[in-house]
């Protein structure tokens, strides 16, 4: 899809050569000749230690896209996991962005009327007050970049909107991120979420992933709700 809309990009499929094959076979012949195929025998698997698999499995799918980036042979890499690896590739294999002491991982969220960005989730265990302060900055920068958002909003997820909850961390977080140049709104309301007051949501890994996870678990329940609903309109008894 990014081949046909983008005329100029090539794309290198990394991996096991006999199946990406036949997928690349259906694509139109001017999207075709942009693919190509770089051949790859270990996998790095989602129980795997993602330093150590960084290190050793210098023929996975992973590693190889890395170093091509590194090379310079390509610009960047898209992957679906192991996520714990890719932070680990990236940090390994490529170096931190000078000012940033922390890989932050972005989830889009789900809502009504604006692109939500949730930072960090699940990347960062125990962060620091620059920790969050820097993911609020990737954060800005990324839906300024990739999402055309000219003036993004910044929030900082906490157990409650009152600026006397949360621990020392999240309101040193507030202070640094209050006193920079980002378009600080204070702390998520109950409703945030619903009606996209913000744009960037910046988090410690714990919140971040109960958010998103929910979130998630919601829109299974409402999908299989719907089924059920559904079938016993087409199929009554």
């Amino acid at each position: 899809l990014a081949c046909r809309e983008q005329p100029h990009l090539s794309v290198a499929l990394i991996g096991d050569s006999e199946k990406i094959k036949p997928i690349i076979e259906k694509a139109e012949k001017n999207v075709r000749s942009r693919l190509n195929i770089v051949p790859a025998d270990e996998v790095i698997n989602g129980g795997d230690s993602p330093s150590i698999s960084i290190r050793r499995k210098k023929n996975s799918s992973l590693v190889i896209g890395f170093e091509m980036v590194r090379s310079g042979e390509a610009a960047g890499i898209v992957s679906s996991g192991n996520t714990g690896a890719i932070a680990a590739g990236g940090v390994i294999l490529l170096g931190r962005i000078p000012g940033i002491d922390r890989p932050g991982l972005g989830a889009m969220l789900p809502v009504l009327n604006r692109p939500t960005l949730l930072m960090d989730v699940g990347g960062t265990v125990r962060c620091k007050p620059i920790n969050l302060f820097q993911f609020a900055q990737m954060g800005s920068i990324y839906m300024k970049l990739f999402r055309n958002v000219e003036n993004p909003s910044v929030r900082l997820l906490n157990m409650g909107e009152e600026l006397t909850k949360g621990d020392d961390v999240i309101s040193a977080a507030r202070q640094l991120i209050e006193n920079s140049d980002l378009n600080y709104r204070d702390l998520p309301r109950r409703t945030t979420y619903r009606t996209a007051y913000l744009t960037l949501s910046s988090a410690t890994a714990l919140p971040a992933t109960l958010s998103l996870n929910s979130g998630k678990a919601l829109v299974n329940c409402l999908r299989t709700s719907s089924r059920k609903s559904m079938l016993t309109i087409c199929c009554p008894r």
